[in-house]
């Protein structure tokens, strides 16, 4: 893979997080499946690169990690937030097998 191609997948990776980060401000659902493997993949590629192209892409890289440190913090945020407001599953299971005629 070349540097360009590195780039371009770092940018693509960074507007996938802030899709992300987007989905979650409005309420709708994240979808991060296989971004860990992404990412991993990437990091793979940097390191093949030939130590002055891996440098060069070193900026992009590092807003992409902000952007990632962004997003946990928020989703922690959130998923403090849900719990919060979220039902005792004890009391909806009772609810549900009172209903069901069991």
């Amino acid at each position: 893979m070349t540097a360009a191609e590195v780039e371009r997948q770092l940018r693509d990776a960074k507007a996938r997080i802030e899709q992300a980060r987007a989905a979650l401000a409005s309420g709708r659902p994240v979808d991060l499946a296989d971004f860990e493997a992404t990412a991993e993949a990437l990091c793979g590629a940097i390191m093949r690169l030939p130590a002055p192209e891996a440098k060069a892409l070193a900026q992009e890289l590092a807003a992409m990690i902000e952007e990632v440190d962004r997003l946990s913090i928020e989703l922690k945020a959130r998923k403090a937030e849900l719990a919060g407001s979220a039902p005792d599953p004890r009391r909806v299971a009772r609810a549900y097998g009172a209903g069901s005629g069991s």
